[in-house]
């Protein structure tokens, strides 16, 4: 059923590695190896953590999906942006999220509803919010939010800095850092990964990238530490999930 087939979640492997920042001075132009390569990882990892919510800009794929977009997302859950899917031809489009601990909330462009077998109830729903528990898988919202969110939980194992090697200087932003190549366990399951660490007394996490040969993506953090506040849709702005279905005879009534 095309339906089925546009409910697809991106994997953790898609979006997921080690962090990382610290104080210490730039290297020098060129790779070279040593204890500080990890440590400024590793103290990336930290301060990302414990300010517990970023701002990350986003391009993403696996196959031959893609995904580009905005999120600020925080460590009790909330998140809010939208992002934008494209490559195949289920489920392609833009879609906005809101999301809190209670739930999520999710509005899709015309395109989307074309196609994931929805286009009849466009003209009813097209402006409302689905929500509900099917509704993250829907239109993959969800799952960005949750792989994106594991930056920041302190038991996640995804700092890896076996062999890490400062790579030299890097702007990101309009913002000085350092890269470091991260070849260590968990990045060689995405490839190539590198980090981007911003100069400075608390220097902050600037940039992720991994690439692979299905698997690649980016993320450029800003706005560290800025508080999270999605804006959740009043009911009579939104749609439950099941009676979206109905409505657009995928799902039976009752």
């Amino acid at each position: 059923m095309r339906l089925t087939s546009a409910v697809t979640v991106l994997t953790a492997a898609v979006l997921l590695t080690a962090v990382g920042c610290t104080s210490d001075p730039a290297p020098a132009a060129g790779p070279s190896a040593g204890p500080n390569a990890a440590e400024l990882v590793t103290k990336a990892a930290d301060a990302l953590r414990s300010g517990r919510s970023a701002t990350v800009d986003f391009e993403a794929k696996k196959g031959n999906t893609s995904y580009t977009g905005t999120l600020s997302v925080d460590a009790d859950g909330n998140c809010t942006g939208r992002f934008e899917k494209t490559g195949r031809p289920l489920g392609i489009g833009t879609v906005e999220v809101v999301r809190t601990p209670q739930g999520g909330w999710y509005r899709a462009d015309r395109s989307v509803y074309e196609t994931s077998s929805l286009e009849r109830v466009w003209e009813r729903h097209g402006d409302k919010y689905v929500t509900g528990d099917g509704a993250e898988g829907l239109f993959d919202g969800g799952g960005l939010c949750r792989s994106i969110g594991y930056f920041f939980n302190p038991e996640a194992d995804l700092l890896n800095t076996e062999g890490a090697v400062l790579l030299g200087p890097r702007t990101v932003g309009g913002q000085e850092g350092v890269a470091v190549s991260l070849p260590g366990k968990v990045a060689s399951s995405e490839g190539t990964v590198e980090v981007v660490v911003g100069k400075g007394e608390k220097p902050v996490l600037l940039q992720r990238t991994a690439s692979a040969d299905a698997v690649g993506n980016t993320f450029t953090f800003r706005d560290h530490g800025r508080p999270v506040t999605p804006a959740v849709p009043p009911a009579e702005r939104t749609v439950d999930e099941h009676t979206l279905l109905v409505d657009a005879g995928i799902f039976k009534q009752g």
